[in-house]
């Protein structure tokens, strides 16, 4: 199955117009306090991101798509003050109102949060129900824009028969290009159109009318024109058409990182011992997410059924968010490790798990009258996994031979990365793991590598791997091992070592 869909879906208006959720962002170091602000807000139905420091807070913010931001002051990396000043620089008060929460009561603070650019103000402790009151006051401006907007996108999007590509700003309103589905892949691979369309993908569906006049060309087709009632950005954010936008578009990410947990044997369990088994896997992916969070690691996953598995990908991008979809993912096989161990009836998974990362269109499909809020992958890191996955033993860790260009954001700069390159990165990290609590247990230390033979000088080397598929293709993979080291007990192995992988046809020379 290589059209993965992210399983988050949202409720469609009965009208056929779209009922987008807010998404806010809390920003709160304390966990406690963070955690009655951010189960208040889903219970609200709201869309609820999270970061612990401010560094964090303004990158999450200038991703786009918020409508609205919890700020506390006191904060790590960078204080309240500091990150507000930061979002002011790219949003107005109408484009995102921001709630600044402080434990302190000094009047000075308060006025200084106002003349950044604060929407509200309120000191710690606070009442749940009043922080809640004012989230609904500075958002309610908001929704009757968006309400308007969706209903319009949704007369384009033409119950998924089209995709809206590109929209620019104009008097009054904006405009978009909307193209048949059939016609966007006839176009896209014309040699007078395939460069500029995949770049235009893989990039900010905002252009500047000329520009927008200029790809319409592409598909011999005119842009249309949406009113709006009040100015541009006053109450509806560049940022919020955008996220509206890709709603009904399709999008190219070169730089996805994606695991595939695939359950050995599956079609061989009853129907009953089937639903435990994936509720047992379900819950060790649940199981190692809250762990992450407990160490503000933050990691935005999202998951697709398989049928016997789960794909999981990190909806954030870059090189922090690729690495802890790979301590995730190790973090969710020891989880089941350990359960597997103490199960007493075939009730938890034997695993088998692939990673990769590579090119992937994103897209919404159609349900019922609207699009659906949640994602679908597929291209070649999708691909390329299920035809890993083919050929992974039982118990083994593969992952694929890659070499990506992605964005560092700690550096600023793009930065090339390939298999070995990243595993190496992801036993640095591993450090911020230390201490972490594995079931009833305490780690100790992790250890993550490629496996390879050991040389006449006492080092292992990396083995690289050719396998076929079904198909006959052939492909270049790693075997991957993963150690674990906890307080006062018996260490968990994660993977096949080398020397058991007779099946597995080394590449001479790798």
């Amino acid at each position: 199955m290589n059209n993965v869909q992210d399983s988050a879906p949202q409720a469609a208006a009965g009208d056929g117009s779209e009922k987008m959720r807010p998404r806010i962002l809390v920003v709160e170091d304390r966990q406690e306090i963070g955690d009655v602000i951010v189960e208040a807000l889903k219970d609200e139905d709201y869309e609820v991101l999270r970061a612990g420091d401010g560094v964090r807070a303004v990158q999450v913010a200038y991703d786009g798509g918020l409508n609205l931001a919890i700020l506390d002051i006191e904060l790590p990396a960078m204080n309240g003050f500091e990150v507000l000043k930061a979002l002011r620089i790219r949003y107005s008060e109408a484009e995102l109102p921001v709630i600044m929460l402080s434990g302190r009561r000094a009047a000075d603070d308060m006025v200084e949060a106002l003349k950044i650019g604060a929407s509200d103000y309120m000191t710690k402790p606070f009442d749940i129900n009043v922080l809640l009151a004012r989230v609904r006051r500075h958002l309610s401006h908001q929704r009757i824009e968006e309400t308007l907007l969706g209903k319009a996108l949704y007369d384009l999007w033409d119950l998924g028969r089209n995709a809206i590509l590109a929209w620019s700003p104009a008097p009054g309103g904006f405009e978009v290009l909307a193209v048949a589905n059939e016609h966007l892949a006839t176009a896209s691979v014309r040699d007078d159109a395939r460069e500029s369309i995949l770049t235009h993908l893989a990039g900010p569906k905002q252009m500047t009318r000329a520009e927008l006049q200029e790809f319409a060309a592409l598909f011999d087709a005119a842009p249309r024109r949406i009113e709006l009632t009040q100015t541009l950005g006053e109450r509806l954010s560049h940022a919020t058409i955008e996220s509206l936008v890709r709603r009904h578009s399709v999008s190219l990410s070169h730089d996805r990182a994606v695991a595939l947990f695939d359950i050995v044997g599956f079609s061989l369990f009853s129907p009953l011992e089937q639903v435990a088994i994936l509720n047992s896997l379900s819950h060790s992916l649940n199981s190692a997410h809250n762990r992450l969070s407990d160490r503000q690691i933050d990691i935005n996953f999202a998951r697709s059924t398989t049928g016997d598995g789960f794909y999981i990908w990190n909806r954030d991008t870059g090189v922090d968010a690729n690495v802890n979809l790979y301590h995730f993912m190790h973090l969710a096989l020891a989880d089941n490790a350990i359960a597997f161990a103490k199960a007493q009836a075939p009730t938890v998974p034997r695993l088998r798990a692939c990673f990769q990362i590579g090119s992937h269109y994103e897209f919404h499909q159609s349900e019922g009258l609207s699009p659906t809020t949640s994602k679908y992958i597929v291209g070649e890191v999708t691909i390329e996994l299920a035809r890993m996955i083919d050929k992974a033993l039982p118990g083994q860790i593969l992952v694929g031979d890659f070499r990506v260009s992605m964005p560092d954001y700690k550096i600023g700069a793009i930065k090339e990365v390939d298999s070995v390159t990243f595993i190496e990165e992801t036993q640095e990290t591993l450090s911020r793991l230390s201490g972490l609590q594995l079931g009833d247990d305490r780690i100790e230390s992790i250890k993550c590598y490629l496996t390879g033979a050991k040389g006449t000088d006492g080092e292992f080397g990396i083995k690289k791997y050719r396998v076929v598929d079904k198909h006959g293709g052939a492909r270049l993979v790693y075997n991957a091992k993963v150690n674990i080291h906890r307080h006062g007990e018996e260490p968990i192995f994660l993977g096949i070592q080398d020397q058991d992988l007779e099946s597995f046809a080394p590449v001479v020379g790798a």
